[in-house]
């Protein structure tokens, strides 16, 4: 499938899967090393990132680990606002995404620094959420975080809620969705594998499909392993991702994942 959406008048179009990697401006992410709460440390990560092959630089600035308690607005905004000023003075070229759930965050941000992608877990819980993007004319990541306890009938679930919500935001004008089936959230380990088991049918939905499963609970669960041990596990997990039809994989080690993209590149190719 080719990917191909809009970002404030840019046109993003790709045969091959993409790289979002992730760098959080924060404290208490759930993997250490995502953390960068300073300019030269975010400068060095999104380098690093963009040089092993990264195609996006994803900006959070409030954790959405299992438990946590999420940070108020202003400390939010404080946050992601010093982070995409440091990588916009640096790599003006750059695609960004906001991890966020807060319309008013995404608002201050596509209006100070321009388009980027919206990436909001929280499967647009905050109303004025379609509204920014649309207005902003940038693509969305609609995600499945609904709670459910659905296991025979989960993937049905997903692409109800798909359905439900993408035409919501058609209607109010916004334009490219991308779907995220939400691994880690709502979900417990056996629903996170039933739902990548049956990934492929979510693009029946006609919409890029984004992965996230790096380092993830469903990963270290299964491996009984901590979160720096979890590399292998992803990069087996990304694989079965891109095989069953995802189109963008969000990552923490973006060297490991531009090489399981490869592989199944060489894999997939036709005669």
């Amino acid at each position: 499938m080719t990917i191909h959406f809009n970002i404030y008048g840019r046109l993003v179009c790709s045969d091959n899967p993409l790289l979002m990697a992730i760098i959080n401006a924060t404290d208490d992410s759930f993997y250490a090393p995502s953390r960068c709460t300073g300019n030269y440390d975010i400068l060095c990560m999104t380098e690093k990132a963009l040089n092993e092959g990264a195609d996006i630089i994803d900006i959070g600035g409030c954790s959405t680990r299992p438990s946590s308690t999420p940070v108020d607005l202003e400390t939010e905004w404080k946050r992601v606002d010093m982070a995409i000023g440091t990588i916009r003075s640096r790599f003006a070229d750059t695609l960004l995404s906001l991890d966020t759930f807060r319309a008013e965050v995404a608002s201050r941000a596509i209006s100070k620094y321009g388009g980027m992608i919206i990436n909001d877990i929280s499967g647009c819980c905050d109303s004025n959420m379609p509204e920014v993007a649309a207005a902003s004319e940038v693509p969305y990541v609609l995600t499945f975080s609904e709670q459910t306890t659905a296991t025979t009938t989960l993937t049905e679930e997903a692409i109800d809620f798909f359905v439900r919500k993408t035409d919501m935001l058609h209607k109010a004008g916004v334009k490219d969705i991308i779907i995220d089936p939400g691994f880690g959230f709502g979900k417990n380990v056996k629903q996170n594998w039933i739902l990548l088991r049956n990934m492929q049918r979510l693009r029946i939905l006609g919409k890029p499909i984004l992965a996230g499963i790096s380092r993830k609970r469903m990963v270290r669960h299964v491996l009984n392993c901590s979160e720096e041990e979890a590399l292998n596990g992803t990069t087996a997990s990304n694989m079965a991702a891109l095989l069953n039809g995802a189109n963008i994989l969000r990552v923490h080690n973006v060297k490991q994942a531009k090489e399981t993209i490869l592989l199944f590149n060489q894999m997939t190719e036709t005669d």
